[in-house]
């Protein structure tokens, strides 16, 4: 406990200056509730690239939500340095929930760990933001530097497992729905050649059946005197050859 004092004194009293001043409230607001992380979980949703890893960032956020806010902090109720030793004025409203683990930086370093596990190039962004909004904590005398190091390493937990165990069940959901939608293996399968070869014999079928039609219409309009002269005819050749 007293190593935690003299790091946050020290910060204190080293880094503390106006533009530092007007600075890190703004900084420590894009963690608030996780603001920044949730939006970049909503842009990713937004995209068909990246769509899995915005619904697992969206879940890693709120499993740490569960872990550090709901659980941790109400079990190990450790009271805020502001609330201490009010001797230092604070630069941001007086927050009300216990200080360990910290809840900014429990968010921060799970949206660092899942969008740098997504892609490379987000990482160079979003761990300097991690570690700004972490430091912003110790700068504003709302945390122990214990409560940060108590925040980032179930951070890193929670990111890495989301990432892998929460990876792999979406792509395992996404492939039995795609096998739901595949047709039975006993369905007959459309082959073009097939069904244009089937096309053919029809239209064979039909030309042949119409020239039958067509003769046996002829056959029955021929008129009744043809049709017994050539049984006379039939009959005479028939008597000729006994």
């Amino acid at each position: 406990m007293d190593l935690d004092w003299n790091i946050l004194h020290w910060i204190h009293d080293t880094t503390a200056r106006p533009f530092p001043d007007f600075l890190m409230p703004k900084i420590t607001a894009l963690g608030n509730g996780g603001a920044v992380w949730l939006a970049a979980a909503g842009g990713l949703a937004c995209t068909k690239k990246y769509r899995k890893q915005g619904a697992l960032l969206l879940g890693g956020l709120t499993a740490g939500v569960l872990v550090g806010n709901v659980f941790l902090k109400n079990v190990i109720a450790r009271p805020r340095p502001c609330w201490l030793d009010q001797s230092v004025p604070l630069l941001v409203k007086v927050p009300t929930d216990y200080s360990f683990p910290s809840g900014h930086t429990l968010s921060s370093v799970i949206g660092a760990v899942i969008l740098t596990r997504t892609d490379r190039r987000f990482g160079w962004a979003a761990i300097p933001l991690a570690s700004l909004i972490s430091f912003s904590r110790l700068y504003l005398y709302v945390h122990f530097p214990s409560d940060i190091l108590g925040a980032a390493v179930p951070g890193v937990a929670i990111g890495e497992l989301t990432f892998r165990w929460g990876g792999r069940a979406l792509e395992k959901r996404a492939a039995q729905t795609e096998d739901a939608c595949l047709p039975p293996a006993h369905w007959p399968t459309f082959d073009p050649e097939q069904n244009r070869a089937g096309r053919k014999r029809r239209k064979n079928r039909r030309a042949n059946s119409g020239k039958m039609t067509d003769r046996s219409r002829f056959n029955s309009d021929l008129p009744s005197n043809s049709r017994k002269t050539e049984s006379l005819t039939a009959h005479h050749g028939g008597a000729s050859d006994t």
